[in-house]
């Protein structure tokens, strides 16, 4: 009896367990089919999104030709951009891009105080001289460059004659990043992506004509160590643009004199205040993809874009994507006309001289597809170029703010970069107006003070392209100048908090980690 009891007991156990396991197990399946359905509800909301994003953008690049000539009356487009306007014709492009030292001399507004103002202190960015191609394009042969300045130059200015015999004798290089290059170049023909004796003369004019500009800075009778600062990227054209400009620009100058700092970012970013993965940001890269994403889609809805990248195809035996893009190509093309090398052709079984018509076609696409970037609504461009450039402008902030408090006496910090770099600057200034910087192109950030001035408002800046006042287009002091000058607060409040705060990051770190 007892024993039937316990049996009897055990069933109706099991029987209340099955029961509530066969519940708790429908509990939780209707919970996974209802979360199941809320993420496929998510996912098909987010790709509509995606599409009609991308149908909108789409329907703003129907026609990019019209766009950009109408582009004028676009409230958001800077006044520098629209002066771009003036001269966006193939040859004169090209030409100014040559930049050709030969035919023309270096000036502009660099160093000019304005009443009751004086110069303390500048920031130069260049981009390096001439160089040969960096690209290569399948069955094309490039004319030969010569990469020597001794052989190549044959003017009869002495100082320049002299340049490559200063350079050779008791020149020391202090950093070992650039121990094993030549100061000039040297070789008779260039290799890839190599600076030309017209690039180094380039910036041996560009150095004369600062000689004049900023002598009230520098003091020849003291150091120029504690006086000038200057920081290369990692390739030798860089260095020895800058070499040449500095052997114009310091009288009797020797490399020992100025130390000179490797930078392993063509954005400066420097890796003794930034990390690594600071410099090289995973933000800057999403854009970058983003960017080129943009830029196919200008190509793809452009009928003279298609007519030329067909024109290409035929001539080069290769789709465009496969040459590397517009900008490869006229990378390619470049050199030989700017040097009149006129006689580049194919290889022998296809001859085929190349026209100035057609890299003037390649040079009115390629500066068109760039002017576009003020269309994106995302501002692709804009993101990847003030992420990139926070580093180098919070360093001229910090170097301005320290000046100003006493803290060290360099007044002028010289960058020697690339397009690349004076691109994105000109983009994070709201200047860029779709032009390939030319050869030896030069930004400067100028600080003068006033003589005048109350203790908290002495300090102002004057900012240059390529000799040309720019300040009242610059973004953070458009319409806000006095005396031709933006006050300083200005810039400090763009770079410490506006600019890129104006794209949601609350900070560099924002910027660079938030994908």
């Amino acid at each position: 009896m007892v024993f039937r009891t316990l049996i009897g007991r055990w069933f109706r156990y099991r029987r209340r367990s099955l029961v509530a396991l066969s519940c708790n197990r429908t509990v939780k399946c209707g919970l996974l089919i209802l979360l199941l359905f809320s993420t496929l509800i998510t996912i098909w909301y987010q790709t509509l999104q995606s599409l009609n994003k991308s149908e909108e953008r789409l329907n703003l690049h129907s026609n990019v030709t019209t766009r950009w000539r109408q582009q004028t009356k676009h409230q958001h487009i800077h006044p520098a951009v629209q002066k771009g306007e003036q001269t966006f014709t193939g040859p004169n492009l090209f030409e100014q891009y040559c930049n050709d030292p030969r035919n023309a001399t270096v000036h502009g507004n660099e160093g000019q105080s304005p009443d009751g103002f004086t110069l303390r202190m500048v920031f130069i960015l260049i981009r390096h001289g001439d160089r040969s191609p960096l690209h290569n394009i399948p069955g094309y042969t490039p004319p030969k460059i010569n990469c020597d300045f001794e052989s190549w130059y044959t003017g009869n200015d002495k100082a320049y004659k002299q340049f490559p015999v200063r350079m050779r004798t008791n020149q020391v290089q202090n950093n070992y990043h650039f121990s094993n290059w030549s100061p000039v170049p040297n070789k008779l023909t260039c290799a890839i992506g190599s600076l030309t004796g017209r690039g180094a003369l380039q910036h041996l004019m560009l150095g004369r004509h600062f000689s004049q500009a900023y002598a009230s800075l520098l003091n020849s009778k003291k150091t120029f160590k504690n006086q000038i600062k200057v920081t290369c990227t990692g390739t030798p054209r860089t260095y020895q643009s800058v070499s040449a400009l500095l052997y114009s620009f310091l009288p009797y100058y020797s490399l020992s004199d100025v130390d000179y700092k490797y930078a392993s970012s063509i954005y400066f970013c420097d890796h003794d205040v930034w990390s690594r993965n600071m410099c090289f940001c995973k933000g800057a890269e999403v854009f970058r993809r983003k960017i080129k994403v943009y830029e196919r889609m200008i190509e793809l809805r452009s009928q003279s874009a298609s007519v030329l990248s067909e024109k290409l195809k035929s001539l080069f035996k290769a789709d465009i994507s496969k040459l590397g893009g517009m900008s490869s190509v006229a990378d390619a093309l470049a050199p030989g006309f700017c040097h009149n090398l006129q006689n580049s052709h194919l290889t022998s079984d296809r001859n085929f001289t190349i026209d100035r018509k057609l890299i003037d076609e390649v040079w009115t696409e390629m500066t068109q597809v760039m002017y576009q970037h003020w269309n994106d609504t995302d501002k692709n461009r804009e993101k990847f170029s003030s992420v990139n450039l926070y580093p180098l402008l919070t360093e001229i902030y910090q170097g301005i703010k320290h000046f100003i408090d006493g803290q060290h006496s360099t007044k002028v910090w010289i960058y020697s970069g690339h397009d690349s770099t004076l691109t994105a600057l000109l983009f994070v200034l709201g200047l860029n107006d779709g032009i390939w910087p030319p050869y030896a192109s030069r930004v400067n950030l100028e600080l003068y003070e006033s003589e005048a001035g109350s203790t908290s408002n002495r300090f102002y800046m004057k900012i240059l392209y390529n000799g040309r006042d720019v300040t009242n287009d610059v973004n953070f002091c458009k319409h806000s100048t006095q005396f031709g000058l933006c006050d300083l607060k200005y810039f400090n409040e763009f770079v410490s908090n506006t600019m890129l705060l104006r794209y949601g990051y609350n900070n560099f770190t924002a910027a660079c980690e938030s994908f």
